[in-house]
């Protein structure tokens, strides 16, 4: 029997239903409608996580994502499996907007949580290590369901609830967030275990830039001076996490990281907070006047305009992309008009 010629076309961060056939009033999507139409549309599919990398080898090996050891992270590959030394910390604020450097330097991976209105932030440090992986007890596997049913609970149905109807609960639910959610601790365990730390993920709005790593201080004031402007007024359009992270130099042409540290920092909300775009739009108008600063592709974002200079090899990109696509059967009219500004 003639095995079958199948090519595989995959949009990376496309979320469902941002296509003309599934009805988005903006997005047109013309030559994917046409395919639907002439072949078979599965509505109801699934990643297996919605994490763009993990999903992506999840694919490419037919393996769950768990499986994966690195390539279980944002940001992983498939190239080998190691254990990871991680460091939990809650540190004073300033001290850690204070030591961005220092920080950074102390180990290979470094993350960090802010929940608004609070006084310390949570830092997550991460270092390649040979020493063996933690023993995991049966206690360990029913604390870790206990707290994903937590807070997929909490992400899913409280925060959200709470975000229209009693929104002025936000400092209260932050506190309890922020010593529920988080604990010291000192830790070795396989890289897919150690960077796949977090088992909810809320339906949210969720705005990320990237900025050198000598600008993310600034990045960080911008959002917390915003954050607490808001909330001088008893407005609170921020619910979930300020979120931030470094990664070393990328050598894609239009990666937010290209050629240079980067650090990322982004704010995240449920979805139906109140007064949360005109938040993230101010928010963002700061975050653009930073120099080197970038949008996270696959967030939102609004200063259209600004995104070909923001990005120096932008043009060396587009030559790239004509010579393998000359008909544009892979650009949509926002990519065209918007992102990319070929008509003008």
């Amino acid at each position: 029997q003639k095995r079958p010629n199948i090519v595989f076309f995959m949009a990376d961060d496309w979320s469902w239903p941002h296509a003309g056939i599934l009805g988005d009033p903006v997005v047109k999507t013309p030559h994917f409608d046409r395919i639907a139409k002439e072949g078979v549309l599965l509505p109801n599919a699934f990643v297996s996580t919605p994490s763009c990398t993990p999903s992506r080898l999840s694919i490419l090996t037919g393996q769950h994502h768990w499986r994966l050891q690195e390539g279980d992270s944002l940001g992983g590959s498939l190239r080998e499996q190691y254990d990871v030394y991680t460091e939990i910390t809650r540190l004073p604020r300033e001290r850690v907007l204070r030591e961005f450097a220092d920080l950074q330097a102390s180990c290979q991976f470094l993350e960090i949580f802010w929940f608004p209105g609070q006084d310390d932030m949570w830092v997550y440090r991460m270092t390649r290590t040979d020493a063996p992986a933690d023993p995991v007890t049966w206690w360990d596997r029913v604390q870790k369901a206990a707290k994903t049913v937590v807070e997929d609970v909490s992400s899913q149905k409280l925060i959200p609830w709470m975000a229209r109807h009693m929104p002025r609960l936000t400092p209260l639910l932050n506190t309890v967030a922020t010593n529920l959610a988080f604990h010291e601790s000192v830790s070795v365990a396989t890289a897919s275990d150690a960077f796949h730390f977090q088992p909810a993920y809320a339906k949210c709005w969720d705005l990320s830039y990237s900025m050198p790593a000598e600008h993310i201080r600034q990045g960080w004031d911008e959002a917390i001076e915003l954050v607490e402007h808001y909330a001088a007024s008893k407005l609170y359009p921020v619910n979930l996490a300020v979120h931030g992270r470094f990664t070393g130099p990328s050598d894609a042409l239009i990666a937010p990281d290209h050629g240079r540290t980067t650090g990322y920092v982004e704010v995240t909300t449920a979805k139906g907070t109140p007064h949360w775009e005109g938040f993230f739009r101010e928010l963002e108008a700061r975050w653009c006047a930073i120099p080197g600063a970038r949008p996270h592709w696959g967030k939102v974002y609004w200063q259209l305009d600004r995104i070909k200079d923001q990005y120096a090899r932008m043009d060396d990109f587009l030559d790239i992309r004509e010579q393998w696509d000359p008909d544009r059967t892979f650009l949509n009219e926002f990519l065209e008009e918007e992102i990319f500004q070929l008509s003008r």
